[in-house]
């Protein structure tokens, strides 16, 4: 019998969901990726299986991240945080298992298939699942605007020592802990909200440091603060 790997069982399931999901606007940009535009960012979703070391036989767990990319703010938040422009990177990624109901008990349906069965109707509750959870994230945040409004009610919402009501977003360029308020300033600058920007390094969660004093000296270039 041929051996059923991780890798193979990646590979079918792109060309299944590329196939099951056409009608959504995504499709396979590469084996575990698919991807598609719209008109103002890139949304993808990365997927792979994984095999347990404790478990015996075929039997995998499927991690899936749902992520969107708007360039010039992912360009503007590396300049930010210091680091070199990585294009691979998205601007931000959640799992899909934390939009459904009961996610501690939910990833579970993710969590246990076996390769010996067919993969169809893995895929087809995947795709399911999709169209339901990942259609609207993604939609949550399919402009500058939107995603500058998640973040600043998430810096607000940290300063205030409260919890997010939506699952929080995993920033990609998260150096030393500052990746939401890079984030979030590149959003602004990037929309040319310059006053914006600077009225919330006084009034968000912006940790003193490298990164704020990177972040006042790009607005003091464009007369917007004066460098401390």
């Amino acid at each position: 019998m041929e051996q059923i790997t991780p890798a193979k069982c990646n590979r079918s399931l792109t060309l299944l969901l590329d196939r099951l999901l056409a009608d959504t606007g995504f499709s396979q940009k590469r084996i575990g990726r698919l991807q598609r535009k719209t008109k103002e960012c890139e949304q993808f979703a990365l997927f792979y299986f994984t095999r347990e070391r404790e478990r015996c036989g075929y039997h995998y767990s499927l991690t899936m991240n749902l992520g969107f990319r708007f360039a010039d703010v992912d360009k503007l938040t590396s300049e930010f945080q210091n680091e070199d422009y990585a294009a691979s990177l998205g601007t931000a990624i959640l799992p899909l298992y934390t939009l459904l109901p009961d996610p501690g008990v939910s990833f579970r349906k993710y969590d246990d298939y076996c390769a010996e069965e067919p993969l169809d109707g893995f895929a087809e509750m995947l795709s399911k699942d999709f169209r339901e959870y990942a259609l609207p994230f993604y939609e949550k945040y399919d402009t500058l605007h939107k995603l500058e409004a998640y973040l600043d009610d998430a810096l607000r919402t940290t300063k205030r020592g409260a919890a997010l009501d939506a699952p929080r977003l995993c920033i990609c360029r998260n150096r030393r802990g500052g990746g939401y308020c890079s984030c979030f300033a590149a959003v602004l600058c990037v929309l040319g909200e310059y006053e914006k920007c600077r009225r919330a390094l006084e009034e968000t969660a912006f940790p003193e440091g490298e990164v704020k004093e990177r972040i006042i000296g790009y607005l003091s270039e464009r007369g917007q603060v004066k460098k401390r």
